[in-house]
């Protein structure tokens, strides 16, 4: 059962659900049976990120909102990053809150000097010149939402290039 499904279900059961925290919040406490915190102990995790996705998705579409006017994203860009928020909410909201403002040409100079400095460490890792080469056709065609997109790919791809490397070692 989905946690949606889940919710519905203890819904329909009478029972109020929230999350506080790291817990769930069930009320009223008298219509909580053993199968029914057996059920919540086992999808506890689930129901927390299903009651917490909403807020989260709330307060990154204000925050994209927000700086919609210093970044001056074109509305295709404003959507890639609003579906990329969507599925990786903890990933965007750590770039916005890292990031300087992109609409300056020195600041997406350097975006793009990092991407290509990611390929190249990738390259040097794998000695996959051909990837490598794809890899920077695409950095070139890619939006500023693109670039920032393809940098936090391009880290994870190192971080386990590296790791492979020590194991081999």
């Amino acid at each position: 059962m989905t946690p949606a499904a889940l919710l519905q279900d203890l819904s329909a059961r009478g029972l109020s659900v929230r999350a506080d925290g790291d817990n769930l919040r069930v009320s009223p406490k008298s219509c909580i049976t053993p199968d029914v915190r057996e059920v919540l102990l086992q999808n506890k995790a689930a129901l927390l990120m299903a009651l917490r996705a909403p807020v989260v998705r709330e307060e990154i579409e204000a925050e994209i909102r927000a700086l919609q006017p210093l970044y001056s994203w074109a509305p295709d860009e404003l959507k890639a990053l609003q579906a990329w928020a969507a599925r990786e909410p903890d990933v965007v909201r750590r770039i916005l809150e890292q990031s300087t403002r992109l609409a300056l040409p020195a600041d997406v100079d350097r975006l793009i000097a990092t991407c290509d400095h990611l390929i190249d460490e990738l390259e040097r890792l794998t000695g996959d010149a051909e990837a490598a080469e794809e890899l920077r056709d695409e950095r070139r065609r890619a939006s500023v939402v693109g670039l920032l997109e393809a940098r936090e790919r391009l880290r994870e791809a190192v971080r386990a290039a590296r790791v492979a490397g020590q194991r081999a070692a």
